[in-house]
């Protein structure tokens, strides 16, 4: 399932790197809306542009430094997601491809209002944090790409910008509540962990309690923990968008081990070929 999503959106008459936040009333009968949520539509308008740039030579040229197969990936996701409301969305994301950029973007894709994001160690930890911004917007995806620029968005940088919260343990489930964006490594939740989601217990109740106020769900780096250990977590995110991103989905079927693609209600949604990685290098992103 790896076609090409279709590009209806009309470009031809807006400036090619006008990002702006939209604006925002206040509705009492409804909570106020994330940042992602407020700069959807520009986002998304954004990546348009850059696909119609990329592909006609005619086109208003864009700023940003954006691969068209990155542009394709976040479309199909948000198309995927307007069909499947339900479904969870596999990518297979070849090293090199920029998964800490597509992570940094999917929030803003998606709609997000409160978006976890499971990584398999520290590092990977730090590297997703930096390209979401965070401790300096300059290392963001965002900037880093062009998609923001910090000279012409001065006065309103701040409306892209969600700070991360990194538990330093599980126990805290009500600061991981209560953050818009979480950043965390899945070893704190497996296994024999005091906070493992394979037992049935008062801690595991409440960490499951805490991700339930989440409606999106991104895992990256999937392949490196048993597909049981996601089974757990997606069992968490029931009717919410759930994303796993992995360069090697298809494990072997060791003992009572599953593959990735073997877990239920978890579908392709995008491929990204290694071929079409040959030769390009990823600007400066020493965080991948």
């Amino acid at each position: 399932m790896n076609s090409k999503p279709d590009y209806t959106a009309d470009v031809e008459e807006e400036e090619a790197m006008e990002v702006c936040a939209e604006e925002h009333t206040d509705d009492d009968d409804e909570p106020e809306q994330s940042r992602w949520q407020k700069q959807h539509d520009s986002i998304i308008s954004t990546l348009y542009k850059t696909k119609v740039a990329l592909t006609n030579s005619r086109a208003p040229r864009v700023q940003n430094r954006l691969y068209e197969y990155q542009v394709d990936c976040l479309i199909a996701l948000e198309n995927f997601f307007n069909r499947h409301q339900n479904h969870k969305a596999l990518v297979v994301a070849p090293a090199g491809s920029g998964k800490s950029g597509l992570i940094a973007l999917l929030p803003f894709v998606l709609k997000s209002r409160k978006c976890i994001v499971f990584t398999p160690a520290p590092v990977i930890t730090n590297q997703i944090r930096d390209a979401f911004g965070y401790p300096e917007k300059k290392t963001s995806f965002l900037v880093k790409t062009g998609i923001v620029a910090p000279e012409k968005h001065r006065n309103k940088l701040d409306t892209f910008f969600e700070n991360p919260f990194v538990p330093v343990d599980a126990s805290n489930t009500s600061a991981i509540a209560s953050h818009a964006l979480v950043i965390v490594n899945v070893q704190k939740f497996g296994g024999n962990a005091l906070f493992s989601l394979t037992t049935e217990s008062e801690k595991s109740t409440q960490l499951r309690k805490a991700f339930s106020k989440f409606d999106t769900a991104i895992v990256d780096e999937a392949h490196h923990f048993p597909a049981a250990t996601w089974v757990n977590i997606i069992k968490c995110f029931e009717a919410k968008k759930v994303i796993l991103l992995t360069a090697t989905p298809y494990r072997g079927h060791i003992g009572n081990e599953i593959s990735l693609t073997d877990i239920p209600g978890l579908e392709l949604a995008y491929k990204i070929p290694k071929e079409i990685l040959e030769g390009k290098l990823i600007y400066i992103i020493n965080y991948i």
